[in-house]
């Protein structure tokens, strides 16, 4: 077998270019699928850990981790825990303005 780079004669040289770069063998497609013969990536699609729809634009964090939301689910839960910090901010504002709580 020839090398990339391979004396012919004291005075050529000749270059084969490596066509196996970036191709997968036999052995490497049949190892990224299981044994009913569907690729791993089809058989653990993500799903949404609120509303359970496995298409989206963007993936969200939420309660269950990084990357557990639909989009739309990520911005439901980002307003609602807005929301909920708004209203505990307003009540520890009301409550430091009469005097009943001591910073």
């Amino acid at each position: 077998m020839l090398d990339q780079t391979d004396k012919v004669s004291d005075d050529q040289t000749v270059t084969i270019p490596n066509l196996l770069i970036g191709s997968r063998s036999d052995s490497e497609d049949m190892s990224s699928k299981n044994p009913s013969g569907v690729s791993s990536e089809e058989s653990h699609k993500k799903t949404c850990a609120d509303c359970g729809t496995t298409k989206t634009p963007l993936w969200r964090g939420g309660p269950a981790g990084p990357k557990s939301l639909c989009n739309a689910c990520g911005i439901r839960s980002r307003k609602k825990r807005r929301a909920i910090l708004e209203e505990q901010a307003a009540v520890l504002l009301m409550a430091l303005s009469y005097g009943s709580v001591y910073a």
